[in-house]
């Protein structure tokens, strides 16, 4: 990968932090951590810290320090000590910019040491480039008087020392010159010509919204000294070597470098370094001097604080005893207060007691009368068991004869019998899953907690949070499925036994994308997991109608156990009509839901705890709004936004001001409905993506399934969320990307090798019903160009000019045969475009009308011999017609988790290198051939 270093060698007070800053704004990358140091200068430190200490060991190994005007050994860059250093540098230009393309390095130290990070540079393998900030050297020891108290001599000495030493190790390589005073002025002319004096292309700088950034970014930054040149220019105490040299460097501020002055800066600083002995011992022992009188005054000093820190401990004292005497008195009123309030209240308790014994006495028949009817309803109830164990071995006999019917029909989708074993808690997750297992005409039984079989007769179970103590019993492991419905943010339930349990099940179901790094973390990992999110089920409501709505705010759940949350609710009851209700359920709970205006949700797990979306599609899905607080893996349910109102976590203010908003705006029936419909389509193909995945469902089903639709001009990126940390570096990575798309939760199978074809398939497939005429789909491993949208451009004009000829454009060829043929090869715009009769790759591809009903022919229930991935059904088609460009368009993460196997994308990179070479080198062959009708070197 090219790398490009702009090395940033200023004098101390020179302005290279803020010209730093706006290159990073220009769209150029600064340290991963930068130092908090330097805080005397009103710009933002861009030195790495770890930068900062190496320079000042390797000033230190050469007998020198920062505030020293004296010269470098040379010899030192020759020495071993040198060679050790190098390598330190190299490694922390690894750990601070990475796989960084254009990066900064600033440290006013390297003006002395340039040679040495050229050189690490270098190695790094980065193509250095310098940018000399010039600013007037009056300026620069007024403000290193002010900060470090250096005497303005010594300050003009330093500034002398940096200037030359980093003009003279500059000279051959790439360099720009700028004075510190016009960049502020006009920033943007400045930087367009350190952009052709570098000959290096700010990715930003051309956007309108980041030249506004740089010109409101530069205004707070007036120099604080600001001298006319002519003052120093014109001073006789100020040597010539200072004032020549600041002429020569304002001249080539402005205009080129001229060949006199670079002899009379070497005639200075021979001049210079020649001086030096002769007057830098008396420069020692006036500094020893003065160092001797500073530490005396800094012991007085130390002596006075002392004497005054003990004085404010006295007042502090006193004010303290003060502050708790009349803490004292104030206690002693108010429980005087609080024992006569006592006294009334215990006589209005005793005249409560006289009346409440007379109740009881009532209550007690009323008992008794209870006990007889429940007798009754018990006698009522065990006829009503034997007539249903009577039924259930009736329906078992009919299940087994449907299922050999079943089994003896060629063809048919195989019938399954599923239990869904479940709390009170996840009752609707279990009719959710029951409703979509009915819905592909599967048998389907819920099964509570207490009410666990002695013998698993289904062929599979859903396990609802399957933790030992909840349940008696497990189903088998190879019969268990494991719904994870616990939160991340706090390991309470995620004992090591919970663990064991999920990674001896067939595969875990989790509702938020939130908690699989965690899982990962934990063992329980891709492939066997998949992403559920909840959604709504309209149906769920049943008969239950409730007329009038009761309650202003409705909370279950577990209150009494949690303090934030019985703080929330006594605010709320302070204002509104709250019923807080705990361990009620089935349709006892859906009739209060459906009489309260709203329901509250409360995290339990504090401020960061994830989204109760089980509580908020229930009482959707009955038609009630709901008020929640706002969650970090909110983005994940984007149907609630508009129709849940969010309010700060932990905020009281904004509950209050929501949950009276949301009681005065109410939310539209019909918006609700619509959120439910949303949702209840994204559950329906989450769940038959897992049915698929798991071979409960054939392959063929996927096309069947309702994808996200888009057209033309919009990409589509398949990204499995079931890989969060992968998932989360392309969201993250793709904020600012200039192009519309959307992201495609991956189809699954196994063996995964058919999760990147059966998506790509059924994507084309959409895409034909749907009558695009291109469709462009890229993979969560892609890596694209810093200028990716100037060259996709380029590719897009290209690609409608030769419409008709390519059946696919490929961004990168994982591998060639040596039989690939370079059917043509052209120039266009700066980009070499090859066609060629092959293609493995699906990391970021375009496909034509005919490509994309070649993608959707590939015939998912063949899973042996050459076809069974779509790339080698492509490449198996005849006439095969594919447009790549040489170098590649796009690369893939070496880093990146394979979603194919379980291991990392790097076993792919010898392969594409090695099929880069061989295309550069039949691309070449091709150019060469200009006499052949079908080769062409120019459009």
């Amino acid at each position: 990968m090219k790398r490009t270093a702009i090395l940033i060698t200023g004098m101390h007070r020179s302005g290279a932090s803020v010209l730093a800053h706006t290159l990073k704004l220009a769209g150029c990358d600064l340290p991963r951590m930068s130092s908090a140091a330097g805080s005397a200068n009103d710009a933002e430190c861009q030195e790495p810290d770890n930068v900062v200490s190496l320079n000042d060991e390797i000033l230190a190994s050469a007998g020198s320090v920062w505030s020293d005007w004296t010269a470098i050994e040379p010899r030192w860059y020759e020495s071993p000590v040198a060679d050790a250093f190098r390598e330190h540098a190299v490694d922390i230009l690894e750990s601070r910019y990475g796989d960084s393309c254009l990066f900064i390095l600033k440290d006013p130290r390297i003006c002395r040491l340039l040679p040495f990070w050229v050189e690490a540079a270098r190695a790094f393998d980065a193509d250095p480039r310098i940018v000399l900030p010039v600013r007037n050297p009056q300026d620069v020891a007024l403000s290193l008087r002010k900060r470090d108290g250096i005497p303005i001599p010594v300050g003009h000495l330093l500034w002398l020392r940096h200037v030359l030493d980093a003009e003279n190790a500059s000279r051959g390589l790439k360099r720009a010159w700028l004075r510190y005073d016009r960049f502020l002025a006009e920033p943007h002319a400045i930087l367009d010509g350190l952009s052709k004096s570098l000959d290096v292309l700010w990715p930003k700088h051309a956007s309108a919204r980041v030249q506004r950034e740089i010109r409101g970014f530069l205004v707070q930054y007036l120099r604080r000294h600001r001298t006319p040149d002519s003052i120093i220019l014109d001073d006789p105490t100020v040597s010539r070597w200072i004032t020549a040299s600041f002429e020569i460097f304002d001249r080539w501020a402005s205009d080129d470098e001229q060949e006199h002055d670079m002899t009379a800066l070497n005639d200075i600083r021979s001049a210079f370094d020649a001086a030096v002995p002769a007057f830098h011992g008396a420069f020692v022992g006036a500094e020893y001097v003065v160092a001797e009188r500073d530490t005396q005054i800094e012991a007085l000093n130390a002596e006075a604080q002392e004497r005054g820190a003990k004085a404010e401990d006295i007042a502090a004292a006193l004010a303290e005893r003060d502050r708790r005497i009349d803490m004292l008195n104030a206690q002693t009123e108010e429980r005087n207060a609080a024992l006569t309030e006592r006294d009334a209240q215990i006589e209005v308790l005793n005249a409560e007691a006289q009346e409440r014994d007379a109740k009881a006495q009532d209550l007690a028949a009323a008992l008794a009368e209870r006990d007889r009817r429940i007798d009754m309803l018990n006698a009522q109830t065990e006829e009503r068991n034997a007539a249903l164990t009577e039924r259930d071995a009736q329906i078992e006999t009919l299940d087994a004869q449907v299922k050999e019917r079943g089994s003896a029909q060629p063809g048919n989708k195989r019938s399954l019998s599923w239990g869904i074993m479940t709390t009170q808690h996840a009752a609707y997750i279990a009719a959710l899953i029951e409703y979509h297992l009915r819905r592909h005409g599967w048998n389907a039984e819920k099964i509570p907690n207490a009410g666990v079989p002695q013998k698993f007769s289904h062929d599979y179970y859903f396990v609802m949070t399957p933790r030992v103590g909840v349940y008696a019993r497990l189903p088998p492991k190879e019969k268990r499925i494991s719904f994870q419905l616990e939160q991340s943010v706090s390991e309470r339930w995620f004992t090591e036994q919970y663990i064991d349990t999920l990674r001896d099940s067939r595969c875990v179901l989790d509702y938020s994308m939130e908690n699989f790094a965690y899982l990962q973390s934990r063992g329980v990992r891709y492939p066997d997991v998949y992403y559920l999110p909840l959604g709504g089920l309209p149906s769920y409501a049943g008969s239950c109608l409730v007329s009038n709505r009761r309650y202003d705010v409705l909370f279950y759940g577990d209150y009494v156990r949690s303090v934030r949350r019985r703080r929330l609710l006594d605010a709320l009851k302070n204002r509104f009509n709250v019923l807080t209700v705990v361990d009620v359920y089935g349709q006892d709970m859906t009739m209060l839901i459906k009489a309260a205006r709203i329901v509250i949700n409360l995290h339990f797990y504090g401020e960061s705890g994830l989204l109760e979306s089980t509580r908020i599609y229930e009482c959707l899905s009955l038609g009630t709004a709901v008020v929640s607080e706002s969650s970090p893996d909110r983005a994940e349910y984007p149907e609630l936004e508009g129709v849940v109102r969010y309010f700060e976590p932990g905020s009281i203010n904004d509950m209050l001001v929501t949950v009276e908003d949301a009681l005065k705006y109410p939310v539209a029936t019909e918006d609700i409905e619509k959120a439910m419909h949303r949702s209840a389509k994204r559950f329906s193909f989450m769940f038959d993506r897992f049915l698929v995945g798991e071979g409960f469902l054939p392959e063929k089903c996927a096309y069947d399934l309702e994808v996200v639709e888009h057209d033309s001009s919009e990409m589509i990126a398949i990204s499995m969320p079931e890989t969060a940390e992968r998932r989360k570096f392309f969201v993250e990575n793709m904020v600012n990307f200039p192009i519309r798309f959307v992201i495609f939760d991956g189809m699954r199978s196994r063996p995964g090798i058919i999760n990147r074809s059966l998506s790509h398939s059924v994507l084309a497939s959409r895409a034909l019903i749907n009558g695009l005429s291109r469709l462009t789909i890229m993979e969560d491993d892609v890596l694209f160009p810093n200028d990716f949208l100037q060259k996709w451009r380029i590719v897009s004009r290209f690609l409608d000019l030769r419409s008709g000829e390519w059946d696919a454009f490929s961004g990168v060829i994982a591998e060639l045969t040596p039989n690939v043929t370079v059917i043509w090869a052209v120039e266009f715009e700066g980009i070499i475009f090859a066609l060629i009769d092959e293609m493995a790759s699906t990391v970021f591809n375009v496909y034509s009308d005919r490509g994309m009903r070649m993608l959707s022919s590939w015939n998912p229930e063949t899973t042996q011999g050459v076809a069974s991935n779509v790339n080698r059904h492509i490449r198996g088609q005849e006439r095969l017609r594919v447009i790549v460009t040489y170098p590649y368009f796009v690369e893939r993460r070496k880093d990146a988790l394979s979603t194919v196997a379980a291991s990392h994308n790097d076993v792919y990179w010898r392969s594409i290198r090695e099929a880069q070479d061989m295309l550069r080198r039949k691309i070449y062959e091709a150019l060469e051939v200009s006499a052949s009708p079908r080769h062409v070197a120019t459009v």
